[in-house]
């Protein structure tokens, strides 16, 4: 198994042969990596995952790859998504909550109550 971050990290884990096929560092806001999550969801279909810390990165599952970052929600540290995939609930450091509407190919955010 590769070192961990000091900061922490993501793996990928096979669920056929419950093994990880990659692991990827996360880093407290800067670098091609991550930023330091809090909180994670995936979308019920599995294709993207929503990892939550201070802002919200989008990945994508079969790439592995951060395909969008949301920063209008700021002190992002937890997340929900429906179970329906239409919307994602993201807790904010702040007290708040911000909604994200996950129709668009990018998730945007719908605002805050």
């Amino acid at each position: 198994m590769p070192p961990c971050s000091p900061f922490g990290s993501v793996s990928v884990i096979d669920a056929d042969t419950n093994t990880i096929t990659t692991t990827k560092d996360v880093h407290p806001r800067g670098g091609n990596s991550f930023g330091v999550g809090r909180g994670f969801a995936a979308t019920p279909d599995g294709k993207r995952l929503y990892l939550a810390g201070g802002n919200v990165s989008v990945i994508d599952t079969a790439t592995n790859r951060i395909v969008a970052e949301i920063n209008d929600i700021p002190a992002a540290n937890s997340i929900a998504i429906s179970l329906d995939g239409l919307r994602a609930y993201v807790g904010s450091g702040y007290g708040f909550i911000g909604v994200i509407d996950m129709l668009p190919p990018i998730a945007e955010p719908l605002g805050t109550f």
